[in-house]
């Protein structure tokens, strides 16, 4: 074949390609099987990629939530399928900041390895056998109720 004469190998030896392949498949599959739900995923992804954009808010606030209203997905699934999807807006957020000069680079080093370690611990507490069963939603409640407590307070009167 033209792969092993030019050194490649073939999709049945590259385990990647194979995983890439099921992938496409599933999203194909998901298009032809409930394009309701890829239609309400886009839209919960566009408003958090709009108010990403906008405030720098999306997945913690707007994709979790949604996601936890309008599927039965497991609470950990919904975190990791939120803070997947906000990858993008994140890039693109980050690359709009940087070039209007709105990023301060003193910053970035210990935030970047805080938010790294924080990410890489929390994620281990999600899937961990000993986590409660409804810690993780009474502890986002949480944050959301002090959050907006804190916002309110901020505005001027």
């Amino acid at each position: 074949s033209d792969e092993a004469q030019d050194g490649g190998s073939s999709d049945a030896a590259d385990p990647a390609s194979n995983d890439n392949r099921g992938f496409m498949r599933s999203i194909r599959a998901m298009f032809n099987e409930s394009p309701l739900m890829v239609t309400q995923m886009m839209v919960i992804g566009g408003t958090a990629g709009l108010f990403s954009g906008l405030l720098g808010i999306g997945g913690g606030t707007i994709v979790t939530p949604l996601l936890a209203i309008t599927t039965s997905l497991d609470h950990s699934v919904i975190l990791g399928t939120s803070m997947t999807g906000m990858i993008a807006p994140s890039i693109v957020g980050m690359v709009q900041h940087y070039r209007m000069g709105n990023v301060d680079p003193r910053l970035l080093v210990g935030l970047v390895i805080g938010t790294g370690l924080g990410g890489f611990l929390g994620s281990k507490i999600v899937v961990s056998p000993d986590l409660p069963s409804g810690s993780l939603e009474t502890l986002f409640c949480l944050g959301m109720l002090f959050l907006g407590k804190k916002t309110l307070a901020s505005i001027p009167k």
